[in-house]
Parts: structure tokens; sequence; C-alpha cells
């Protein structure tokens, strides 16, 4: 643990309890939170609590984007598989590389973790994750009515530490699919989920079985 104070450890422990209390209330399978009013509110974060509701197999997507929240509940219906949602934070089109960076992580999907503050506040407790090198498959929904998907394998080269990115950090080269191009030039949003595996012809064979109209890339 670095910067987060035990003050702060139980500030992220109350927000998690009542985010598990409304899933319990509600009876729900996934829910997305803006993060940033707990930031400026409560002077917290949702980090740690997303990231231990996903690891209890409550989907919890963050920054309240829905569209995600639904590719990582599509994502751990169809495969089994825990995801992880996180930002393109660096593009190499030449390399087709690129670092996905966030400041939470299901601890289940990493080797290792520290407790951090969040990244762009200082506030609060992140998550900065070690990921396992290995193969990966990238996604993301959009279009209007959601009716289109970036989809792409790859490989996790390595995690990093740097300072001046999101806490949580991975490099990945794109090895078939979709390209970093794609993401500069025609982007169907910002956070992209991620699955540990090759699972490309299986979400795309469940699109053109079940879901014909999505138009996938």
């Amino acid at each position: 643990m670095r910067e987060p104070t035990p003050a702060d450890l139980g500030e992220v422990a109350r927000l998690y309890v009542a985010l598990k209390t409304l899933v319990a209330d509600h009876e729900l399978d996934a829910l997305t939170v803006r993060c940033f009013d707990f930031v400026q509110h409560q002077q917290t974060t949702g980090c740690f609590g997303l990231a231990q509701l996903t690891d209890e197999g409550i989907i919890a997507g963050c920054e309240g984007d829905l569209i995600s929240t639904v590719g990582l509940l599509w994502a751990h219906e169809l495969l089994g598989l825990t995801p992880w949602m996180a930002n393109p934070a660096q593009l190499d089109p030449a390399r087709n590389a690129l670092w996905l960076a966030h400041c939470t992580v299901p601890r289940t999907l990493v080797e290792s973790y520290r407790l951090r503050s969040h990244f762009e506040s200082g506030l609060g407790v992140g998550i900065q994750g070690a990921l396992p090198t290995g193969p990966v498959t990238l996604l993301r929904i959009g279009g209007e009515k959601m009716n289109r998907l970036w989809l792409t394998e790859g490989e996790i080269l390595r995690s990093g530490t740097a300072e001046n990115l999101c806490r949580t950090q991975a490099e990945i080269e794109l090895t078939r699919g979709g390209t970093v191009t794609d993401l500069l030039r025609a982007p169907l949003g910002n956070h992209l989920v991620l699955v540990f595996g090759h699972h490309l012809d299986r979400l795309q064979n469940w699109c053109y079985s079940v879901a014909s109209h999505i138009e996938t890339s």
C-alpha cells in the first residue's frame, strides 16, 4: 500500500458495502456508477468496490459507461470469464500494439497488486495489478443502436508501472481481427473490454447466429 491511508481503506470498504446492498435490494446482475461523482462529493473512489463486485460475479462497470458494461456482461455470460474494462492509453499503429490502463482491475485476474491512489484525483484507493502475459481478446460494442462490434485477438506482452497513466497497465500486441488504426480512425467508444484467451471466432459466431443485425469488425 502506497498512498492510501487506513481512513481511505475504510471509505472504499463502506462504498463497496453500499453498492453490494443495492445489488441485493434490486437483484442486479450488473451495474455501472458515475465514479467521478464519488470523487467530487465523497472524496473517495469506487475502484476497489467495483473490482470486488466483479470478482464476486456481479459485473461492475466504471464511469457510467452502460455500453461497456453490457460488453463486460456479454463476455462474462457467454465465455464464463472475468472481464476487465480499460482505456486505450497509448496507441502504436506501426506495431499494431497499444497500452491499456485503468485504476481498477478484478484481483482474480492479476498475479500481484498494490493499493494506490486513484490516478486522476490522487484520492481514494486504486488497484495497480500485474496482469499475466499471454493471449487475450478485446471487444467494444458501439453504434447508435448498439449494432456494431469491434473484436480483436492479441497477446499481453508486459504489465507496466508508469506514473503518468492509470494504475493497472498492460501492453498488448494485436494479432487478428480489429486493428489499432481502427481505434484511431473510427472508434466505437473509449473503454475496451478484455478477457483472457482467444475467443474471436466464438464471439463472432454468436453474433452471426443469434444477433445477425450486429456488424462486426
